[in-house]
């Protein structure tokens, strides 16, 4: 007998990629300065600041895909498995 049944688990993912999509969609010039930051540090990138608003354009898109998805999770729409 499985753990949860499929339909919480669609709630489940639901819920969690649309708290993703939205973290990323909300705070993502603080992302984007952590990312950039990060990859400059790690793996000795040289990118500048001004490249920011294409790593937010990324992060808007990714984001919304999340919400997208989880919301479609939740209607039931699509299933997981």
């Amino acid at each position: 007998m499985p753990l949860m049944s499929i339909g919480l688990e669609n709630i489940v993912y639901g819920l969690f990629g649309m708290i993703f999509g939205c973290i990323l969609v909300f705070l993502n010039k603080p992302l984007a300065l952590f990312a950039l930051e990060y990859q400059n540090t790690l793996w000795g990138f040289r990118f500048d600041v001004s490249k920011i608003k294409s790593t937010r354009i990324i992060f808007i898109i990714t984001g919304t895909g999340f919400i997208i998805v989880g919301l479609l999770s939740l209607l039931h729409i699509i299933q997981f498995r």
